[in-house]
């Protein structure tokens, strides 16, 4: 489909953005002083911020591809039902 080329090269883009960071803050993290299970604790938020972050980029981008997708289903259905 179409419409949705654009939010797959941006989803694909952003996932790659997503592991990038995701292996440095952890590197970063593990170089931290700090005990197994405050380590443990912070690596789960950041792998949720990181994921909420990237859900908040590539979302919008879906969004307008299935609100494009429905626009175009509409005006074909009313073609449709004006040629009867």
């Amino acid at each position: 489909m179409r419409h949705f080329k654009l939010p797959l090269i941006v989803t694909a883009i952003v996932f790659v953005l997503m592991i990038v960071a995701s292996i440095a803050a952890f590197v970063w993290l593990g170089s931290q002083k700090i005990p197994d299970r405050q380590l443990a604790e912070r690596a789960g938020l950041l792998g949720s911020g990181i994921a909420t972050l990237g859900m908040f980029v590539i979302a919008p981008f879906w969004l307008w591809g299935a609100a494009m997708l429905g626009k175009e289903r509409r005006a074909k259905a009313a073609r449709k039902v004006n040629q009867r």
